[in-house]
Formats: structure tokens, sequence, C-alpha cells
């Protein structure tokens, strides 16, 4: 099984609102993709917190680990896109900061194969905490995906240093590596920049994603660069990163090549942002299949 933890919310664009958050985003993709996956959130008592179980519910997604807050609001974005850009305004005090540690006994921590976590649930020391229990009481065989997704004002150095020292696999953006490079001193280009990281907080795995410029895949010690040269429409790109991170963790469960999981994870991620939000709708039942066949 993966879990996944971390905020689920609604997304507010200009002219329309989505559920999302990048955990609910990427355990839609994973449980699309064949996974058995489970979602740690908490949602507030609303409406907006009846459509988020709805809708993990009907996409298969576990929700057993969906808490419910009496006092605080399900999590709520408003979204600016400008030039294909997103700018988010992340509301405080959601649902989501107040999540509490759950009942969760040694035999289902055996079944966690891969544990998906963020930054932006630690953003409140009461989150900070329940992610690194969680981490701290994971099995020694059990995947730790950090997806560090940097929103500005939510995110400290801590948060990002100790998450580093206990993860596996490190998916980041290039303006995040950049701010890495900053914090680290590194002076010197990406690529040597990646190994740094890697050798410092032993890494096995880091996916350096770069929009339309495509993606770069550090494994061990091999490299791949790669991306999508076939044009596309774009209406937005809000969840195109979850998509190829949930591509990233299927192969690296299943044992893919590197070149298969980056083909497949810039293609799933491509045809994200021909999309109006993060996921596909529940009748589309071709979008996966045209891109990993039957």
């Amino acid at each position: 099984m993966i879990l996944t933890i971390g905020e689920t919310l609604i997304d507010n664009f200009p002219s329309y609102s989505r559920i999302g958050g990048a955990p609910l985003n990427f355990s839609i993709h994973c449980s699309n993709l064949g996974e058995n996956v489970s979602l740690m959130s908490k949602t507030g008592n609303d409406a907006d917190g009846m459509r988020i179980r709805e809708l993990l519910a009907a996409r298969g997604v576990g929700i057993e680990y969906l808490q419910t807050d009496f006092r605080h609001n399900t999590g709520k974005v408003n979204v600016e896109v400008s030039d294909n850009e997103n700018n988010f305004d992340i509301l405080k005090d959601a649902a989501y900061d107040f999540i509490e540690y759950p009942a969760i006994s040694p035999r289902q921590l055996e079944k966690i194969k891969c544990l998906y976590f963020g930054s932006l649930v630690q953003r409140t020391d009461n989150g900070f905490e329940v992610i690194h229990k969680l981490i701290d009481n994971m099995m020694p065989d059990a995947l730790l995906f950090y997806d560090i997704n940097l929103r500005p004002g939510n995110f400290t150095d801590r948060i990002i240093r100790k998450s580093l020292e206990k993860c596996d696999v490190l998916k980041v953006n290039g303006e995040e590596l950049a701010y890495l490079k900053k914090i680290e001193g590194f002076i010197c280009d990406d690529r040597p920049a990646v190994s740094g990281l890697m050798e410092k907080y032993n890494l096995t795995s880091v996916a350096v994603t770069r929009g339309e410029e495509g993606a770069e895949l550090f494994i061990g010690d091999k490299y791949i660069k790669d991306r999508i040269r076939k044009k596309i429409k774009v209406r937005d790109t809000v969840g195109a990163g979850d998509a190829f991170s949930a591509v990233l963790v299927k192969g690296l469960l299943d044992g893919w090549s590197p070149g298969m999981i980056m083909r497949k994870a810039l293609e799933l991620s491509s045809a994200v942002c021909t999309l109006e939000g993060a996921v596909p709708g529940i009748d589309d039942t071709g979008f996966y299949i045209r891109i990993f066949g039957n």
C-alpha cells in the first residue's frame, strides 16, 4: 500500500473551482495507475469536506485515515493563472493544519511500501510533528518520497532539511532546486548540485521537473534528461508535478527502467496540462489507457 499524508483543499481558479492538494492529486493518479493507496488528511465538517470524501471514494482512494475537524474549515487556495504560471494564496488555519497522529497498528505499518509527504502540511508545529512521527515509525524497507512543493510563506529551511534527512526520493522543480542550492551553499551547476544533495542526504533518487523543458532523473548513478516534443494546448499546469510523482513512485516500486519511468512520467504530466484541474474526469476511462495501455 502507498500511504499519502498532507493537505486536502479546494483550489479556487478565476472562473472555476476544483478539489485539490498535491497529496490528493497524487493519490488519485496512483489509484488510477492500479496502486492500493490511502490518504491521511483532515477536512472540515462542511460541504467541501464531504465533496473531498466522495471524490476520493469514487476514485478508489482509501479514506480510513481521513479525519474530520469540527472547528476549522476545509482548506482553500485562491489560484491566479498568468502566462501558464500559477500563483497560490493558501489560506491559514485550515483543517489539515490540525491533523492528528492516527491509530495505526504495527501490522498496518508493515503493509506500507511507500510514504508520500510534502512541505505544506508541515507549516505548523503540529503538522511537522505528526509527519515526522509517522516517518520515524515506518518499516525500514518503506520508500520515503518527499515531493517538496515549496509554497511562499508556507515553509522553513528547518522543514526542508529535516525532510531531506529522512527521505529516500526527492522531487523538485527548477526553482525549488535553485533554493536548495542556495541554502546548502552549492555554487555549481544543477547536475553536480543534485549529486551533492544525494551524497549529503543519502538520497537514492531525485527528479527535477522543468515545465516545457522536460525533466531530469537521477537514480543511483544513472542520469536521464528528456522532454515532450509534441505541442499541446495548455489549459492549466496545476497537478502536472503530482502526475509526474505518481508515475515516478509506481516505476520505482515496480522496478521499471529509468528510461521508462521518465517517458511515462513526462507523458502523463503533459497530458494533465490539457485539463482544467489536476486529474481527469471519472468518466474519462481512456486517459490512462492512451499512455499506459490496458
